[in-house]
């Protein structure tokens, strides 16, 4: 036979931890951030962006459909939401996001019109 030894642990609180924890950005909720601040009526402030080559596309896309957007600076942005309706069309010009896939839905339903050749 084998014997068995019990153990017991207590646990007691070890006080109060505090700080600021600051998560660097992300790709997914930066695009989603910029799509969702450019259909709100207003303005919108974004920190935590996440700059990278497909987000800044997003934000590119956006200034040719009319969404004036400052920044990004130090991960920070300022988005004049144009509400639902408030898109315009990219005056004659194409908007590449291929890189950008949350863009290319919101391309779907922009004024933009991909079958004109610019």
């Amino acid at each position: 036979m084998t014997e068995t030894t019990e153990r017991r642990f207590i646990v007691e609180p070890g006080g109060t931890l505090t700080g600021t924890l600051e998560v660097p950005g992300d790709k997914s909720i930066s695009h989603r951030a910029v799509m969702l601040g450019a259909i709100a009526e207003g303005e919108t402030a974004v920190s935590g962006f996440l700059d990278g080559d497909d987000a800044m596309a997003t934000l590119a896309a956006l200034r040719a459909l009319g969404v004036v957007i400052e920044g990004p600076e130090q991960g920070r942005l300022r988005i004049q939401g144009v509400g639902l309706s408030g898109l315009r069309e990219a005056s004659g010009r194409w908007i590449w996001a291929i890189r950008a896939p949350p863009c290319a839905c919101l391309l779907a339903c922009s004024p933009v019109n991909p079958s004109r050749a610019d």
